[in-house]
């Protein structure tokens, strides 16, 4: 029989099947399989135009980014919200006015009224009582006690005042618009809250949001309103003409302080934002008014007690409006 032949450089393999490749050159084509898959195709070839995956079915994409927002009917995490500016960045809420009903301002109002009954009637007490004792103040100071004596004969009279003289009644008056703005901004900072789905405290509604930029806010208003006074004329008419463009701006003005302590805009962004507001869903904010201060008045007929309810209801109903109408979030009822 024939023997095979031998390879001496590679003693192991006498075949040739696998040779050593630091002795024999590998044979034409032969070679390690690819480390990464099919080799790349040569150039020019591909897929034929128009060949790919097909389109994905309407509605269909990739889950919202992180942040984006929150779903639809869900409370926000705290900290929540747009970043400062106006208008809202897209997903802080729905569209501005989207859905506004003043039968669901009411019914909201009085369902966050009902379901946090303790934090909101204590804290308006709490504020009740602090309102009298600092407006009775302002009063006797400002010269509300003041009496007049005569003497027997008639020859001279006296009079005196309770009151700390100009500097002392400005200060005292600073001292209660300061008060005033405190109190609005703090009761809107507890409703911001509800309607952020956050729980609230009796403490909630002693937090002013962005307090500095509120009284800036409120003191550009009071003096808009103090200029609208002073260039009245004498006379019916131009006192009713007055009055008229004190109770326009009022309204246009509506939502100034919540903007203020809501986002933090600067007194007169805050102002633009309100009017900007307002102008776009003049029938809404005109129903919100008339409910909020028909809720007010009904509070002072109820021998005045009332208004602990009706107050904190007719805010609520605000900060629903300003939040639907401004685009953003409203937490649902609370079961």
């Amino acid at each position: 029989m024939s023997q095979p032949p031998e390879h001496p450089g590679n003693p192991y393999d006498p075949y040739g099947g696998n040779p050593n490749p630091g002795d024999y050159p590998p044979p034409p084509g032969y070679g390690p399989p690819p480390r990464y898959g099919a080799p790349p195709p040569p150039p020019g070839y591909g897929p034929p135009p128009g060949y790919g995956a097909p389109p994905p079915p309407p509605g269909y994409g990739p889950p919202p980014q992180p942040g984006y927002g929150p779903p639809p009917g869900y409370p926000p995490p705290p900290g929540y919200g747009p970043p400062p500016g106006y208008p809202a960045a897209p997903g802080y809420g729905p569209p501005p006015g989207s859905g506004f009903s003043i039968s669901d301002a009411t019914a909201w109002a009085w369902n966050k009224f009902k379901k946090n009954l303790g934090p909101l009637l204590l804290a308006a007490l709490v504020f009740a009582v602090i309102g009298v004792v600092v407006h009775g103040l302002v009063f006797v100071l400002l010269g509300g006690a003041t009496a007049n004596t005569s003497g027997v004969e008639g020859e001279y009279g006296a009079s005196f005042s309770a009151g700390l003289g100009g500097v002392g009644t400005l200060v005292l008056s600073i001292v209660s618009f300061v008060f005033g703005i405190f109190v609005q901004a703090a009761f809107l900072s507890g409703g911001l809250d509800l309607a952020d789905g956050r729980p609230v405290t009796v403490s909630s509604f002693f937090k002013p949001r962005n307090f500095g930029t509120v009284v800036l806010a409120g003191a550009l208003l009071s003096v808009i309103s103090a200029v609208l006074e002073l260039i009245s004329l004498p006379g019916f008419l131009f006192a009713l003409l007055s009055l008229v463009a004190i109770a326009v701006f009022t309204f246009f003005a509506l939502f100034t302080i919540a903007f203020a302590t809501d986002r933090g805009l600067a007194p007169i962004d805050a102002l633009k934002a309100s009017v900007s507001t307002v102008r776009a869903h003049i029938g809404e904010t005109l129903l919100s008014f008339v409910v909020q201060g028909l809720l007010v008045v009904a509070g002072f007929f109820a021998c005045g007690v009332g208004i602990l309810a009706t107050g904190p209801i007719a805010l609520l109903v605000q900060v629903y409006t300003y939040r639907r109408l401004s685009g953003g979030p409203i937490a649902p009822p609370t079961p």
